[in-house]
């Protein structure tokens, strides 16, 4: 076909999945929205007002944690993005996100750790690869590591792959 239809397909799993209400949903999306224009004190509240309505949504969760970390507060930053993890382990956004945490707190170390355990249970996770290879740059740490970790990404990007949120 020269348009497929591409579906991924997930078993139903009640203990995993969770339905998000749709005003929950809409201040979460809304929310970080306007975050994303730039308008921290607008999106904000929304982003919070949708954790208080659905506590378990880890995206919720994860956007207010994104938000927080753009404010520069990084100890609730990182405990919304742990919520996140708590309720979504497998959340890789969120996985990225707490590295960029780590990073704000000038623990390159551990922001690596969590981004090399990310690709490993990720490979084609390319905004990884892209962090990695900055963390890597930007230390000093190992220049040669850096330089790998970006044409794996450019890799990714031109095979199509997921850049990350």
């Amino acid at each position: 076909e020269r348009f497929p239809e591409i579906m991924e397909v997930f078993e139903y799993n009640p203990a995993r999945i969770h339905f998000t209400s749709k005003d929950a949903n809409w201040l979460t999306e809304n929310g970080w929205r306007t975050v994303a224009a730039g308008n921290l004190q607008q999106g904000g509240p929304m982003l919070e007002e949708a954790v208080r309505r659905d506590p378990r949504s880890s995206r919720a969760h994860l956007c207010l944690g994104k938000a927080l970390l753009l404010a520069g507060d990084l100890g609730r930053a990182d405990q919304e993005v742990g919520k996140a993890l708590e309720l979504h382990p497998m959340f890789w956004d969120a996985q990225l996100t707490r590295a960029l945490v780590a990073m704000r707190r000038d623990k390159p170390r551990e922001a690596i750790d969590l981004l090399e355990r990310l690709i490993k249970n990720n490979p084609s996770f390319a905004k990884a690869y892209q962090v990695l290879g900055e963390i890597y740059a930007q230390s000093g740490i190992d220049p040669k590591k850096a330089e790998r970790y970006f044409e794996q990404y450019r890799l990714l990007v031109k095979a199509g792959e997921p850049t990350g949120g």
